[in-house]
């Protein structure tokens, strides 16, 4: 009469209680079919001698009981179930190993390549030029954040060999322009300057600190000069019921609160002067021409390419590809390959997105009088431009 076997039995055999593999008795003897000899074999139990016996396997009958009238229904040997796990586990764990050495090697092959490779990148500029940090709504504008962000990811590039900048420009900011022709001058990497459609002024000051100019024959260059521009509001004023009552400490300080005198024009004609032998001065250092040749020049005068290169303001005449040439020369690459900055990442993208939404809605939510207030503040003061 068979019985429930104890637990102890069970914990040392490897195959579970539901499991229709044997019949225990009252004595407590595991009986098992041996594949071999097709007869039944009957074993104290110990338990290890019976996990030990390769020869003995256990019979599957299609429904079996127990004891206690529990049905058992279907098997699966515990052995080969765990042998099949474990070789699943390795296999893998060895698909993973395999995956990382791939993509290592290959990761390894492509920067090999990469270094291989005599690189010439393309960071194109294009607009105003100013110090606005919206990288989003500014329209393209150039300013020095935009630009120090493009020539930091090139430095941090190590297969890059010589820059490329495509310029399209009417100029600027004076601080600007100057702190852009700076980064360029301080670069470690040959600077090379394509001209767009139009590169004068600010456009032009900025151009000068590299080690080479080409430009079309048709481009716009050149307009080596300074303007100034002062507001005369009272009109406005006046139509908008606005009177302005001004406060000063110092001669000077409502310079632009008012209609210019002979005196304040003096002063501002002082400003622009100061910034136009700047100007010069830079042309005259970049270029490695004399002060007297570039005054020569430095009319305010825009030039075609063909123009400015018979007078010496651009190096050669041509597009992006002999940009490409002149700074493989200049950084002595023997085949120079044109390569472009991969575009800004969606994070940076969202990120921009929210700086400007947030002066954007800032603007939207103002009423019209105030908002056009605003705007004409930055009028107020001299606006000098390249």
């Amino acid at each position: 009469m068979a019985c429930r076997p104890s637990r102890a039995l069970m914990a040392m055999l490897p195959i579970r209680r539901t499991d229709p593999l044997f019949r225990i008795s009252r004595g407590q003897s595991l009986q098992l079919w041996s594949r071999r000899s097709g007869k039944r074999t009957r074993e104290r139990a110990v338990g290890e001698r019976a996990r030990r016996d390769h020869n003995l396997s256990y019979r599957m009958g299609p429904r079996v009981s127990l004891g206690a009238g529990e049905p058992v229904t279907g098997i699966k040997e515990r052995g080969i179930e765990v042998r099949y796990k474990g070789l699943v586990v390795w296999l893998i764990v060895g698909l993973a190993v395999v995956s990382v050495a791939l993509a290592f090697y290959s990761s390894q092959q492509e920067h090999a390549r990469r270094l291989e490779e005599e690189r010439v990148v393309i960071i194109r500029l294009s607009g105003g030029i100013s110090e606005g940090t919206s990288p989003l709504f500014a329209g393209g504008g150039i300013t020095p954040e935009g630009v120090r962000r493009q020539l930091d990811t090139v430095r941090e590039d190590p297969s890059i060999d010589a820059v490329v900048l495509r310029i399209d420009s009417s100029g600027g900011s004076v601080a600007a322009s100057q702190e852009i022709s700076a980064m360029i001058s301080e670069f470690p990497l040959p600077v090379v300057v394509s001209m767009g459609d139009m590169a004068v002024s600010g456009g032009y000051y900025i151009a000068a600190a590299s080690e080479g100019i080409v430009a079309q024959p048709g481009t716009m260059t050149g307009s080596i000069g300074v303007i100034l521009q002062a507001m005369n509001l009272d009109g406005l004023y006046d139509k908008l019921g606005i009177e302005v009552e001004v406060i000063t400490s110092g001669e000077h300080k409502d310079l632009m609160q008012r209609r210019l005198d002979e005196e304040d024009r003096r002063l501002l004609q002082d400003l622009s002067d100061e910034a136009y032998d700047q100007f010069v001065a830079h042309v005259a250092e970049g270029r490695d021409m004399s002060r007297e040749e570039v005054l020569d020049v430095a009319t305010g005068e825009i030039f075609f390419g063909s123009q400015a290169y018979a007078l010496g303001l651009v190096d050669r005449l041509g597009g992006e590809p002999e940009a490409i040439e002149l700074a493989g020369e200049r950084a002595g690459l023997q085949n120079p390959v044109r390569y472009e900055l991969p575009p800004p990442s969606p994070w940076q993208r969202l990120q921009w997105f929210g700086i400007d939404a947030t002066h954007l809605l800032r603007a939207i939510s103002q009423p019209d009088e105030l908002h056009i207030l605003n705007q004409l503040d930055r009028f107020l003061y001299p606006r000098i431009k390249y």
